[in-house]
């Protein structure tokens, strides 16, 4: 076996460890099965949640089977129809940078979050070196603003682009991190 293709397989075979992990803890929620089906069928997903994964904390933000709904009724198409390039920028930006349960969410001032969306096409506010310096190098992503808390459970996340999202606070957790469910 060439050498090129030997480290090709370890990669794939290392990664299936933690896409294993991520999977198992994504698949034991029913009301994320449309995003477990996804997940299953995309590589690119797998690639994207487990590349640097060893190294960094993650906040997966996991949409519900109604963010599903609601994002095929808002664009006339349903997310499986989406390039795997659009996909990941899509997922890129439902990735936060560390580890984030329900309790970091109770801060009355809110929080402002790096993501790992960084196109800059996208990348309309970055975290700056406040947060920098708080998350690492790899914090220069677009930023999200979770509110207060809406109740117990609900928070209300705002993008650079007026967008809302709900966080459901499940606090799923997996090998590097945490997961968390979003509606609209």
């Amino acid at each position: 076996m060439p050498v090129a293709t030997a480290f090709f397989v370890t990669i794939f075979l290392a990664s299936l460890v933690g896409a294993t992990s991520f999977l198992h803890s994504v698949s034991a929620v029913p009301q994320l099965s449309n995003f477990t089906n996804l997940y299953i069928n995309n590589p690119v997903l797998a690639s994207l949640l487990v590349t640097g994964s060893a190294t960094l904390p993650f906040t997966i933000l996991v949409p519900n089977n109604d963010a599903f709904i609601s994002y095929e009724n808002s664009y006339g198409h349903p997310v499986t129809a989406l390039s795997s390039e659009d996909l990941q920028t899509l997922i890129s930006y439902h990735v936060l940078v560390g580890h984030l349960n329900s309790d970091n969410f109770t801060n009355p001032k809110g929080l402002t979050i790096p993501t790992l969306l960084t196109e800059q096409m996208y990348n309309n506010r970055t975290p700056g070196p406040e947060l920098e310096d708080g998350f690492g190098n790899n914090a220069g992503g677009q930023v999200v603003y979770i509110s207060p808390a809406v109740n117990s459970t609900a928070f209300l996340v705002k993008s650079g682009l007026g967008m809302n999202v709900t966080i459901l606070a499940i606090d799923g957790s997996w090998d590097n991190g945490w997961i968390q469910e979003v509606t609209e």
